[in-house]
C-alpha cells in the first residue's frame, strides 16, 4: 500500500493555475521519488479562494 500526498494551492487567477499546476506536481514528483517507501502524489487541486488577505 502506497503513501498518498495530496497538494492543495490558491492563486491569484487563472493564468497562475494553468503555470503552476504542472510545476508543482512535477517538484512533488521529484521528492516522492526521493524518498524511502512508495508515494504516489495526485494532481494538485487549487483551492479556489478569491477573497483571502494577510492579517499583520
Amino acid at each position: 500500500m502506497s503513501n498518498i500526498v495530496t497538494i492543495g494551492f490558491v492563486t491569484e487567477g487563472t493564468t497562475d493555475v494553468r503555470f503552476l499546476e504542472n510545476i508543482i506536481k512535477r517538484a512533488f514528483e521529484e521528492i516522492a521519488f526521493d524518498c524511502s517507501g512508495e508515494i504516489e502524489v495526485y494532481d494538485p487541486i487549487n483551492l479556489g479562494l478569491t477573497d483571502f488577505r494577510a492579517t499583520s
